[in-house]
This record gives structure tokens, sequence and C-alpha cells, in this order.
């Protein structure tokens, strides 16, 4: 038996995950980094109009009212090609490249036009309604940190600031597997001394929210040969394995001594909390078991406090160790 602390130590020493894969940025929410993501271009990568307007010189805004010439016309994606001067003025839209020699832009509600000239009754100072090259982010600043997980913002900053690619922690296929001659699924029919397996769903379900995918979800029998050849399929599908019952001292709990039978190297056996002591954390090669209680309450406290543990570990989710 170890204490919870010594629980902790152990995981930190032994588990891990440092496999890595690119991905595109379209399939990386949820991922987490193996690295920190730069900004390959500034966000805006330049001047642009914060509305639609007219792009003016605000020298030419002193003595109302201001008449200017309108002398082009230019959308969003278009550059003004036309030479401008003073007592001049582009009409444009959001988002378009501020023509040279404007500083400032004055909103189409300001404005009153009269054939090809617009007349100026407010004050307009340089730099109004305009937003400047890199003031969200500049080329080079880091986007997202190692260990970080992509959410949507951090997918549309990479795609502003010309990220395609990411290196990602690998996805670790995780399987339930729930021990027990009592237990049966959900629809089958409830006789006398049976079970719905109700921990399988709830520990798919929790893993689901931390956006882990369940490869797949099993029932055994309380049988050493069941047991073993279930946890022998299951890992050629998937490298992590939650098992829940069978690990107590009764006869019938077989959890242990199947694990011993494949060679698996045992970690933690037991774990001085209450209720859920009875836990086990086994390793071989890259493949993991967490055995966890049968009995619900047990198996959720030591899934909050020694699961998320290791889960935080393998898939570098920081932030479910801090939870």
């Amino acid at each position: 038996m170890v204490s919870l602390l010594e629980a902790y130590q152990i995981i930190e020493k032994n588990i891990g995950n440092e496999d890595t894969e690119f991905i595109t940025i379209g399939d990386a929410l949820s991922r987490v980094v193996s690295e920190d993501i730069y900004a390959e271009y500034d966000i805006a990568p330049f001047d642009y109009s914060k509305f639609d307007g007219y792009a003016v010189f605000s020298e030419d805004i002193r003595n109302f009212p201001v008449e200017l010439k309108i002398v082009d016309n230019v959308y969003a994606g278009d550059i003004c090609k036309t030479s401008f001067q003073s007592g001049q003025t582009v009409k444009i839209t959001t988002g378009t490249i501020i023509p040279n020699g404007c500083d400032a832009v004055v909103k189409f509600e300001d404005i009153c036009v009269v054939e090809d000239r617009i007349i100026i009754n407010n004050y307009i100072k340089k730099n109004d309604g305009i937003g400047f090259k890199g003031c969200v982010i500049k080329k080079g600043e880091i986007i997202i940190k190692k260990n970080q997980k992509v959410t949507s913002k951090e997918i549309e900053l990479m795609a502003m600031s010309g990220v395609g690619k990411v290196l990602v922690f690998k996805q670790i296929g995780v399987s339930v597997l729930n021990t027990g001659s009592e237990l049966i699924e959900i629809d089958e029919e409830l006789v006398a001394g049976k079970i719905f397996s109700s921990n399988g769903y709830y520990l798919k379900a929790k893993l689901s929210e931390m956006d882990i995918v369940v490869l797949e979800k099993r029932i055994s029998k309380d049988s050493k040969e069941l047991i073993c050849e279930n946890i022998l399929e299951l890992f050629n599908k998937t490298d992590f394995m939650i098992t829940t019952g069978g690990i107590g001292r009764g006869e019938k709990d077989l959890i242990k001594s199947c694990i011993e039978q494949i060679r698996f190297k045992i970690l933690i056996d037991y774990v001085d909390v209450r209720p859920g002591g009875s836990v086990i954390l086994s390793v071989k090669k890259d493949k993991l078991i967490l055995s966890l209680s049968g009995n619900t309450f047990a198996m959720k406290n030591a899934f909050n406090l020694i699961g998320k543990k290791v889960i935080s570990k393998i898939y570098h989710r920081e932030d479910l160790s801090n939870e």
C-alpha cells in the first residue's frame, strides 16, 4: 500500500507518452501540441479599414465643412492603384488595405455625398478607423504553448497566421473492461442476481467529457481465462485499459493474478484513500492497465484521484491534473 502522494510520485516517474505526429489544423481540435507554435505571418497582414467608409488624409480635416473629391472605389481583396493626393478620398469597405497617402477612415454615417464629392462636418484624427499590421499577433509570436490543448480559438489564430500543420502528441487508444459474473448489458433481461453494467458507461462518458474516445467497452465473467483473454484481445487494439471489479481479496478477485500471468509489472497495489483504495496500476512496455474497484462510489473516487493523474500524464493534459 502507498499513500496518495507516493502514488502521484510513482505515476510521475513511470508514466508518459512522447510519441508525436504532424496533423492538419482541421484535425487538431482537442489535441495537445508537443512544441510551441509560432505565427508565420502578422495578424493582420496589412493596415486595413475597420469599417465601410472613406479613406482620407487627416491633415485635410481642419476647417468645416470639408469637401473631398472621390477618386476611386476599392473593395476588400483589391488594392487602390490610384495616385492619392491631398484634397481627395477613396471609398473603401471593411478589411480593405489602406491606400497609400491616407491615414484615417471616416464612416459613411459621418459624411454627406454630393455627386463625386463627400462633405465632412466632424473632426477626424490620424489613425481613426484603421487596424494596423500585426495588431492581433506579430510574426514569430507564440500562438500555442507546448502541452496546451487546441481549442477553436487557437485553430482560428493558426489559420489566420498561415500555420497549416502542427506537431501533436499521438492519441493513445483506450478500452474499458468491466469484470463480474453478475454484470449484464442494458439490452439484456434483468433477472435475479444480475445488475446492469453501469461502470463502463460512466467511464466512457467521463472520458468523452475529457475529449478521450473509448475504442471498445466489454464485460467479462469472473473467469481467469476469460479475463486474460479479454485483456490480450483489447491490447491488440488499444494501449491503455481501465478495468473495474475483481481487485479485492476474494476468491473471484482475479485481476491481479491475470496481470501477473500476462507479465505486467505492478507499479501500485492499493492506495491509502477511502473509498477507492483498491487500485492496481501496471505496465508492460507501451501498454498500461489501471484497475479500479467494481463498487461505483469507490471506482469514482479512485478515478478522480488516480485515474485523472494517469490520464494527464499519458495524454499531456495538465488541465486534468489541476482539477
